[in-house]
């Protein structure tokens, strides 16, 4: 989760990514876009609180710990922005890897998510890969996603003093590709999107779901002010017929 909201190629980021993001936590990281005078290889390593976005408080030793790889083989560009608003005479890349590890994640799906009903934590391994192609008129995004945690129970009760069952880390993977191409020169762009969310076939308790949809996009100034819509179809594996849904119209404009 790298590109900023205000520069995605779709109305939004693709469910998959919210599932397994890693969202904001405050703490501290070095960084650097060049490694060894070389503009081709950037990295990120950093430890944080583990408390969520927006948590300024105290909390216990259950530390995020994150690193992060960038690689850029073909040279240097603006990655962090989805589209490509001028015809490419040659190809770019950007690939990139990261892993971390959530000690005591208080929330489902680590610092995100709902808190567990039995008040327990979940330490959690995370791993993604990433990959950004753009030629011409095209350009392609695509992620993979990985995640395996165990739950620690909590003591929470119900009611009538009875314990609260403790519920299956959100273990799984997943992944989508989408891409776009500009039908008409920095101006009207057609996008489209698939991706699924896989559950680990023991102790977990993700759901499972595959969405594909498709776009169209105006770009009165790039990123800047821009009309965009969606068509997405949200399902379960093999029950297409029994999907949801879902048409969304976006008009950004952004100072």
């Amino acid at each position: 989760r790298v590109v900023s909201s205000g520069n995605l190629q779709m109305v939004d980021r693709s469910s998959v990514n919210g599932e397994f993001n890693l969202d904001r936590d405050v703490g501290f990281d070095i960084r650097s876009k060049t490694f060894l005078g070389s503009e081709k290889i950037r990295y990120y390593s950093g430890i944080y609180m583990g408390e969520g976005h927006s948590s300024y408080k105290m909390g216990d030793l259950g530390m995020m710990y994150l690193t992060r790889l960038e690689l850029l083989p073909l040279g240097s560009f603006k990655d962090y922005s989805e589209s490509v608003f001028q015809s490419l005479d040659r190809p770019q890349l950007s690939l990139g890897i990261a892993f971390a590890y959530l000690k005591d994640g208080k929330k489902d799906s680590g610092i995100i998510g709902d808190i567990p009903l039995d008040g327990g934590t979940t330490d959690t391994l995370n791993a993604t890969a990433d990959m950004t192609f753009r030629m011409s008129k095209l350009s392609v995004e695509s992620a993979f996603f990985w995640r395996d945690g165990t739950r620690n129970s909590g003591e929470n009760v119900d009611e009538n003093g009875l314990s609260i069952p403790t519920v299956e880390p959100r273990n799984g993977m997943g992944y989508y590709v989408q891409g776009g191409y500009f039908i008409s020169k920095n101006l009207l762009e057609v996008t489209g999107r698939y991706g699924e969310v896989i559950s680990a076939e023991k102790n977990s308790s993700l759901e499972e779901h595959n969405e594909v949809g498709m776009g169209l996009n105006y770009y009165f100034a790039q990123h800047a002010f821009k009309l965009q819509s969606d068509y997405f179809l949200i399902f379960e594996e093999g029950q297409i017929s029994e999907g949801t849904q879902q048409f969304r119209l976006q008009l950004q404009m952004a100072y």
